[in-house]
Formats: C-alpha cells, sequence, structure tokens
C-alpha cells in the first residue's frame, strides 16, 4: 500500500513573507519612481547635447 504524503497548498510553494520590515520607512509610489528616472535621464541627455 502506497504512503500518504503530506503535501503543501500549490499557492504558498516560494512565497516569503517577512514581517520585520519598518512601517514608518519612506515609501515611494511606482510612478514617483518612474518619473525620477526618466527626468533624471532627461536631464543627463540635455547636458550631454549641451557639452
Amino acid at each position: 500500500m502506497a504512503e500518504k504524503k503530506m503535501s503543501m497548498p500549490q499557492g504558498m510553494a516560494g512565497l516569503t513573507r517577512y514581517y520585520d520590515v519598518k512601517e514608518g520607512a519612506v515609501r515611494i509610489s511606482p510612478k514617483a519612481v518612474v518619473a525620477l528616472a526618466t527626468g533624471f535621464s532627461l536631464f543627463i541627455i540635455i547636458l550631454n547635447a549641451v557639452a
């Protein structure tokens, strides 16, 4: 007779949650990060064109 194996739910495989993350840390939205990166890139392109 085959042994019955205990299995984990498939949705939990490989997922890790970190509860020790500070709640008071600076939070920046993804849109703000994209906007800052785009602005910085344009600034560098303009500086290269002028120099």
